[in-house]
C-alpha cells in the first residue's frame, strides 16, 4: 500500500467517513453516509469538478466504479474493492489502491448488491449513472 492511500484510509477511518474526494491538498466532498447516495451526492455537487479527483471510498464496488469513470476520477483508494469494480477501474485507465477484494458486495438478503450487477449490464457510464439515479434518486 502507498503512503497516499494510507494516509487517505486513516483520514476516512479517523473522521468516520464512507466517502473522501480531494484534489490536491483541498477537500472536495465528504459524507457519512451509506451505499451510494455519498457518490451521487458528490457528483451532483461537484459536476466537472470532480474530474482527476482523489476518491477515498469505504467500498468500491462495481456499481461505485462505473461512476467514478463517469465522472473520470484520478485514483481510488478503499479498504475494499469487489473483482468486477477493479476490472471497470483497470479498463478506464484509473488507478486502484485496495486492502481487499472480494468477488461481490452482497445485500442484506446475502445476494450480490442489484447496483453492481446492474452496473455489469449497462456499459456505458452514462446511461448507468442515469439509470442509477432513476432508482435511488
Amino acid at each position: 500500500m502507498s503512503e497516499r492511500c494510507r494516509r487517505a484510509l486513516e483520514k476516512l477511518n479517523l473522521h468516520g467517513l464512507s466517502l473522501l474526494v480531494e484534489k490536491g491538498d483541498s477537500v472536495l466532498f465528504t459524507s457519512r453516509e451509506k451505499q451510494l447516495k455519498p457518490l451521487l451526492q458528490a457528483i451532483s455537487i461537484l459536476g466537472q469538478a470532480f474530474r482527476g479527483a482523489t476518491v477515498t471510498d469505504k467500498a468500491v464496488g462495481g456499481a461505485a466504479a462505473k461512476l467514478l469513470v463517469y465522472v473520470s476520477a484520478g485514483e481510488v483508494f478503499t479498504p475494499l474493492a469487489t473483482k468486477i469494480g477493479v476490472k471497470i477501474l483497470q479498463q478506464a485507465a484509473i488507478p486502484l489502491e485496495a486492502v481487499k477484494t472480494v468477488d461481490h458486495i452482497v445485500s442484506d438478503d446475502g445476494r450480490p448488491c442489484k447496483m453492481e450487477v446492474l452496473a455489469e449490464l449497462i456499459s456505458n457510464p452514462k446511461d448507468y449513472y442515469i439509470e442509477v439515479c432513476k432508482q435511488l434518486l
